[in-house]
């Protein structure tokens, strides 16, 4: 019989995980097999069904031991089935859909935030596919390569504020996601069909979904829902029925998945400001040339980047490309020995400099011209006075206009802060040890 709690997770970390972080994946593996199997017991004792057991879980989940561990954890079976059946029993419930043509990885509603991200790795999710396709605007494949590899967290470059940041961002953008879907079942009067678990593709075990809602709508044809939020100033980006296109992957990948004859297409609706009525919703349907095109795509960077271990190229945006050398690279050591660099380096440097002396010329003509440009506004300024304002005639259609306007801004002095509120500043005040690293050359006589 088929387990409600179905756990496909592997044993342990996979081969191209880095060696560092293989100790920690394994434990949140184990952790994750033994909470699936000590769940599924406590169902069978309880007796109720998986559905109606899972609500009251949920809650019992959420709680957290002084340990910070789940309080399921630090439970028995028995005393998770003797927590939760009265609980669950007043519930309301809904019956959840199977989806016979993908395979369960885990329910992802009875994991922490850090378990979530390390089984990430296993494969490349629906928020990654546009990442391996190279059309997501935010980030690049050397650093999917990076985080299917687990290097950034081994090399101990993200900081805990980094790390509470993301947990909020994770948080706010599950409530918002709940808001969206809400809006969307509002609207046209669909209802949400109970979806937690993160699936992936039989035939390509390494394609994943953990999809946001499965909508029900009121003539019965059944829909995946993306859930997704932006700002106003975005708002042309999804104007007239159109997606941005970092998104159509992800919902070409989740069709594919679960490849069920049942679900028409993918719903793709958006909150791009503060309130219900900012809210857009589009469609894909599904074009199985499409989905298979990006299959193989995504396949060749699996085979390609993630086993293969071939590092993809740098994505030619210099300051991205920079920023992302600096993020995975660690921290500098400044007790090294000097590295000799490679004889062809030598061609780079000389071009390097020259550009630099190029730049300079030119940072010292644009200094000219605005040089001249305020000696030019000085003479208007000196006619202004105190007036923001002035007018003069340029020729029978028209006029110019010049204004003198004030602008005002608020500073801070760090070094009063610290003399009169030494505590509120030692509060306030982040020290970074390593903000940011000098490149520079020099040319040195050898002696």
């Amino acid at each position: 019989m088929k387990k409600f709690f179905e756990c496909n997770l592997p044993k342990k970390a996979a081969s191209y995980v880095d060696v560092r972080a293989t100790k920690r994946i394994n434990n949140i593996l184990a952790n994750i097999h033994n909470r699936m199997d000590k769940l599924e017991e406590a169902l069978n004792l309880t007796g109720l069904e998986g559905e109606q057991f899972a609500k009251g879980a949920k809650i019992l989940f959420d709680q957290q031991a002084n340990s910070g561990e789940s309080l399921i954890d630090t439970m028995t079976a028995k005393e998770i089935a003797d927590y939760v059946k009265p609980i669950a029993e007043k519930m309301p419930y809904q019956k959840r859909h199977e989806w016979d043509n993908a395979e369960v990885i885990v329910d992802t509603a009875f994991l922490s935030i850090p378990e979530w991200e390390a089984i990430r790795t296993i494969g490349i999710g629906g928020s990654d596919a546009a990442i391996a396709l190279g059309v997501s605007p935010y980030r690049t494949e050397l650093e999917l390569y990076y985080d299917k590899h687990c290097i950034l967290e081994e090399l101990d470059i993200e900081k805990n504020e980094d790390k509470k940041g993301k947990e909020f961002i994770f948080s706010y953008g599950h409530k918002v996601e709940s808001l969206v879907i809400e809006t969307f079942c509002n609207i046209t009067g669909a209802k949400v069909i109970p979806e937690t678990r993160m699936f992936r593709k039989k035939s390509m075990p390494y394609i994943t979904a953990n999809i946001d809602a499965i909508v029900e709508m009121p003539d019965g044809r059944i829909f995946v829902f993306e859930a997704k939020t932006t700002t106003f100033f975005n708002k042309s980006a999804w104007e007239n029925n159109k997606i941005p296109v970092q998104y159509l992957p992800q919902c070409r990948q989740y069709l594919s998945v679960l490849d069920d004859p049942k679900i028409a297409g993918t719903y793709i609706g958006c909150i791009y400001g503060n309130t219900v009525n900012e809210f857009v919703c589009s469609y894909v349907e599904r074009d199985m040339q499409k989905e298979q095109e990006q299959l193989d795509e995504i396949k060749y960077f699996w085979d390609t980047y993630i086993l293969g271990n071939q590092k993809p190229d740098y994505s030619g945006k210099s300051e991205t490309d920079l920023k992302i050398q600096r993020r995975f690279s660690g921290s500098a050591d400044k007790n090294a020995p000097a590295v000799e660099l490679i004889p062809q380096d030598v061609e780079i440097i000389q071009e390097y400099l020259e550009l630099n002396e190029q730049k300079k010329k030119l940072i010292a003509k644009a200094d000219g011209i605005t040089n001249k440009m305020q000696s030019l506004q000085l003479m208007i300024t000196e006619e202004l006075g105190r007036t923001v304002k002035g007018t003069v005639k340029k020729d029978d259609s028209s006029y110019y206009e010049v204004s003198y306007a004030p602008r005002s801004y608020t500073s801070l002095d760090k070094k009063m802060l610290k003399a009169s509120f030494p505590e509120v500043y030692e509060k306030v005040i982040t020290v970074i040890p390593e903000n940011t690293r000098v490149f520079s050359i020099k040319e040195r006589k050898i002696v």
